[in-house]
Protein backbone atom coordinates (compact mmCIF):
# COMPACT_ATOMS: atom_id res chain seq x y z
CA UNK A 1 0.00 0.00 0.00
CA UNK A 2 2.79 2.18 0.60
CA UNK A 3 3.92 2.38 -3.02
CA UNK A 4 0.44 2.59 -4.79
CA UNK A 5 -2.11 5.23 -4.31
CA UNK A 6 -5.53 3.37 -2.88
CA UNK A 7 -9.22 4.22 -2.68
CA UNK A 8 -9.23 3.04 0.63
CA UNK A 9 -13.42 2.23 1.71
CA UNK A 10 -15.01 1.73 4.83
CA UNK A 11 -17.29 -0.75 5.00
CA UNK A 12 -17.98 -1.46 8.45
CA UNK A 13 -21.58 -2.35 9.47
CA UNK A 14 -23.37 0.87 10.53
CA UNK A 15 -23.31 -0.41 14.57
CA UNK A 16 -19.76 -1.04 14.42
CA UNK A 17 -18.88 2.17 12.41
CA UNK A 18 -21.00 4.14 15.00
CA UNK A 19 -19.68 2.80 18.06
CA UNK A 20 -15.56 3.55 16.77
CA UNK A 21 -13.83 6.34 17.25
CA UNK A 22 -11.67 6.33 14.68
CA UNK A 23 -11.18 5.31 10.82
CA UNK A 24 -8.35 3.68 8.51
CA UNK A 25 -6.31 7.38 7.79
CA UNK A 26 -7.94 8.98 5.02
CA UNK A 27 -10.43 6.28 4.22
CA UNK A 28 -14.29 7.36 2.36
CA UNK A 29 -17.01 5.60 4.45
CA UNK A 30 -19.31 3.64 2.71
CA UNK A 31 -22.21 1.64 3.82
CA UNK A 32 -22.15 -1.73 2.59
CA UNK A 33 -25.82 -1.89 2.74
CA UNK A 34 -26.71 1.02 0.86
CA UNK A 35 -26.93 -0.39 -2.72
CA UNK A 36 -27.49 2.94 -4.33
CA UNK A 37 -24.45 4.51 -2.40
CA UNK A 38 -22.56 1.41 -3.80
CA UNK A 39 -23.42 2.57 -7.08
CA UNK A 40 -22.97 6.39 -7.16
CA UNK A 41 -19.20 5.15 -5.93
CA UNK A 42 -19.08 3.19 -8.87
CA UNK A 43 -20.81 5.80 -11.49
CA UNK A 44 -18.25 8.20 -10.44
CA UNK A 45 -14.73 6.14 -9.73
CA UNK A 46 -13.26 5.27 -12.31
CA UNK A 47 -12.11 1.62 -13.24
CA UNK A 48 -8.79 1.62 -12.94
CA UNK A 49 -8.37 2.84 -9.79
CA UNK A 50 -6.82 0.87 -6.67
CA UNK A 51 -9.01 0.29 -3.97
CA UNK A 52 -9.31 -1.64 -0.69
CA UNK A 53 -12.17 -1.98 1.55
CA UNK A 54 -12.17 -2.55 4.63
CA UNK A 55 -14.59 -4.18 7.54
CA UNK A 56 -14.09 -5.01 11.16
CA UNK A 57 -11.63 -7.42 12.66
CA UNK A 58 -10.53 -10.30 11.21
CA UNK A 59 -14.44 -11.07 9.40
CA UNK A 60 -13.24 -9.83 5.47
CA UNK A 61 -16.74 -10.94 4.57
CA UNK A 62 -18.37 -7.32 4.06
CA UNK A 63 -15.78 -5.96 2.48
CA UNK A 64 -15.44 -9.28 -0.17
CA UNK A 65 -18.84 -8.81 -1.07
CA UNK A 66 -18.49 -5.19 -1.76
CA UNK A 67 -15.21 -6.04 -3.58
CA UNK A 68 -17.03 -8.40 -5.57
CA UNK A 69 -19.64 -5.39 -7.07
CA UNK A 70 -16.85 -3.69 -8.19
CA UNK A 71 -15.36 -5.98 -9.90
CA UNK A 72 -18.87 -7.23 -11.32
CA UNK A 73 -18.99 -3.76 -12.80
CA UNK A 74 -15.08 -3.76 -14.67
CA UNK A 75 -13.02 -3.28 -11.78
CA UNK A 76 -10.11 -5.22 -11.96
CA UNK A 77 -7.67 -3.70 -8.86
CA UNK A 78 -9.85 -4.39 -5.64
CA UNK A 79 -9.22 -5.70 -2.53
CA UNK A 80 -10.45 -6.56 0.69
CA UNK A 81 -7.61 -5.56 3.51
CA UNK A 82 -7.05 -8.79 5.06
CA UNK A 83 -7.33 -8.47 9.22
CA UNK A 84 -10.09 -5.77 8.49
CA UNK A 85 -9.40 -2.75 10.36
CA UNK A 86 -7.45 -4.16 13.52
CA UNK A 87 -5.13 -5.72 11.44
CA UNK A 88 -3.75 -2.78 10.02
CA UNK A 89 -4.29 -0.79 13.33
CA UNK A 90 -2.44 -3.34 15.06
CA UNK A 91 0.48 -3.25 11.88
CA UNK A 92 1.16 0.24 13.06
CA UNK A 93 -0.45 1.98 10.17
CA UNK A 94 -2.21 5.63 10.53
CA UNK A 95 -5.65 6.26 11.82
CA UNK A 96 -7.40 9.39 12.51
CA UNK A 97 -10.69 10.34 14.40
CA UNK A 98 -14.09 9.13 12.66
CA UNK A 99 -14.84 11.93 9.85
Amino acid sequence: MEQEKFIILDLRQPDAYESSQEQIKGSIRLDPNDNEAIQRMIDNTDKNAAIVGYCTWHNEYTSARVANIFVKHGFRNVRALQGGMQAFKDAGYPMEPKK
